[in-house]
């Protein structure tokens, strides 16, 4: 089976039967595999019966993988300030967004908010972070003088951001403040799983290669079989963003993005490492309470309706809801 095929294959296995493997798993499918997983599947279906099938448009991987191929336009300071309600009776919010750590994603809730709230980049700000622990040491600083100031915190992290969200109430807690947080379908085993069920890698090279290749599937599906065989060739990461962003349509990239392309798909990559490597067990369990925020159409299924989160809880209230995408 060549690389071409691997491809269509995998991806006709996502849209038809929602199975999610990689390329180089495939070479090695048959049958007898498909059978076991398919009786695998269908013995979790009942187990699972209230959740939720997508309703259409941006589905799987592509809902937490988006291209941004112009990043001009966007702050690259670390807080950015929302055109909120600006309430002085309330204390001030710290938002930490999604895989690509940038405020935008927070614009269309500015004018619901009434607090005065902060966005906290993490993405196109500091590149070449490759840790969770590195990047609540470089977020810390930015929080804790005003956190002081008004004697407590409120934290919002959204889908990846919850990760980086619960380890940085973990440093605030130890300085003695209490806060109140809210994440926005995320947690740290929900995040695991997800990477584990869309991005199976067990090498450096394989991560790498499944991260462009889930990024061009979001942009154009038909192109991943190409681009499969020319990565294969690479072997270091600039050679593999290079023919990355070349295979790319002119429409979806021009010349004078190249630049933000490349960002883009390296700190995508960092942010997946950073996953990969963190032990859920280290996280230290968090007095604040904590509100989870779920939607109705989830990526995966997880057991845990909590998402896991009452692993790291402590004498604290916990609430979650669910909202319509």
């Amino acid at each position: 089976m060549d690389s071409m095929m691997a491809v269509e294959i995998k991806q006709t296995l996502e849209r038809e039967y929602d199975i999610f493997l990689t390329a180089q798993d495939i070479r090695t499918l048959n049958f007898t595999k498909l059978v076991q997983m398919h009786d695998k599947d269908s013995k979790r279906k009942p187990e699972n019966k209230h959740a939720s099938e997508p309703t259409g448009g941006l589905t799987g991987i592509h809902l937490f993988i988006r291209f941004v191929s112009d990043n001009s336009n966007l702050s690259t300071e670390t807080c950015v300030e929302l055109e909120t309600r600006r309430d002085p009776h309330m204390i001030n919010v710290f938002l930490v967004p999604d895989l690509k750590g940038c405020a935008q994603i927070f614009n269309p809730l500015a004018s619901k908010i009434r607090a005065n709230a902060t966005v906290l980049q993490y993405g196109i700000t500091k590149a070449g972070i490759m840790s969770i622990s590195e990047y609540v040491d470089y977020l810390l600083p930015y929080i804790l003088p005003k956190a002081k100031e008004q004697n407590g915190f409120a934290l919002v992290g959204y889908s990846y951001g919850a990760l980086i969200t619960l380890a940085l109430t973990k440093q605030l807690e130890k300085r003695g403040l209490n806060g109140r947080v809210v994440l926005i379908d995320g947690a740290p085993d929900f995040l695991k799983k997800l990477m584990e069920h869309f991005l199976p890698s067990a090498t450096e090279e394989e991560l790498q290669n499944n991260v462009l290749l889930a990024i061009m599937d979001n942009i154009q599906s038909a192109l991943s079989g190409k681009l499969l065989l020319e990565l294969e060739k690479c072997t270091t990461w600039d050679e593999k963003v290079d023919i990355f962003l070349s295979q790319v349509p002119k429409d979806k990239l021009s010349k004078s993005s190249i630049e933000s392309g490349k960002l883009f798909c390296t700190i995508t990559y960092q942010h997946f490492v950073a996953l990969q490597k963190y032990d859920t067990s280290s996280l230290e369990w968090i007095r604040s309470p904590i509100t989870l925020l779920k939607p109705t159409t989830q990526l995966i299924n997880i057991a845990d309706e909590d998402y896991g989160l009452h692993k790291v809880l402590c004498f604290c209230v916990f609430f979650f809801y669910k909202f319509e995408t």
